[in-house]
């Protein structure tokens, strides 16, 4: 079984509680993940976590950027496909999309999947940009697993930068 078949689930702490208001504002400007190579990998999924906001306001939209090498600069979004993750035993289809809007609310997980097959020719990195129309501060952190790997290797080397 893959990720893209797994089950997710997200669940609160205590009934009546929340992970707790903003210590730092994650997506402050602008915020991206790290970048990812995928030319020994074929999937790499981008999970991103978001708990309280301040306010209710801000819609950050989310996109995939590929990169040529490291440090590039291009702002082409590529095709994606995601899953909001905003109640227990969620198990909703992978939607495709090439840009996703956050929706207003609190204590979510959006996963975001990209297929090495996605990426343009000539391309092997790119990462998870987030815009943020405005201030809003949210707690938050971006979990990237890769998965099925091209190559047998005892062992992997490094692939976010």
């Amino acid at each position: 079984m893959s990720l893209k078949d797994a089950h997710f689930s997200l669940l609160a702490g205590v009934t009546g509680t929340t992970i707790g208001a903003p210590i730092a504002d994650s997506m402050q400007g602008g915020t991206i993940s790290d970048t990812v190579k995928l030319s020994k990998y074929n999937t790499a999924y981008f999970c991103l976590l978001l708990g309280i906001r301040t306010g209710t306001t801000a819609v950050p939209v989310c996109t995939i950027i590929p990169i040529d090498a490291v440090g590039g600069n291009t702002t082409t979004a590529i095709p994606f496909h995601y899953k909001l993750v905003a109640t227990p035993d969620t198990n909703a289809p992978w939607v495709a999309a090439s840009t996703y809007t956050v929706v207003t609310g609190h204590n979510q997980a959006i996963i975001f999947r990209v297929e090495a097959d996605d990426l343009p020719m000539g391309y092997e990195y790119c990462y998870l940009n987030l815009t943020e129309p405005q201030d809003d501060p949210q707690v938050g952190a971006c979990l990237i697993i890769m998965e099925n790997p091209r190559f047998a290797e005892d062992t992997t080397d490094t692939v976010t930068s």
